[in-house]
């Protein structure tokens, strides 16, 4: 699955930091940012926040299924 192009990080308060990020796709970055383990706010990137509700969708389908 792709991988991080380059990015930056900057100090925000001592419980956040700002990463701006830059991924092979949107759906590497989504990926990537699941596997961090961290809880995260996507702030400008239509493209991720949709590439994260669709992993997100699926994992909700997983453990909840239709019935």
């Amino acid at each position: 699955m792709g991988s991080w192009i380059e990015g930056s990080i900057e100090r925000q308060d001592d419980e956040r930091c700002l990463v701006q990020i830059g991924g092979t796709s949107a759906d590497a970055v989504a990926f990537w940012l699941g596997v961090l383990d961290a809880d995260f706010e996507i702030v400008d990137s239509p493209e991720l926040a949709t590439a994260v509700a669709r992993i997100a969708d699926r994992y909700a389908r997983a453990i909840a299924p239709d019935e």
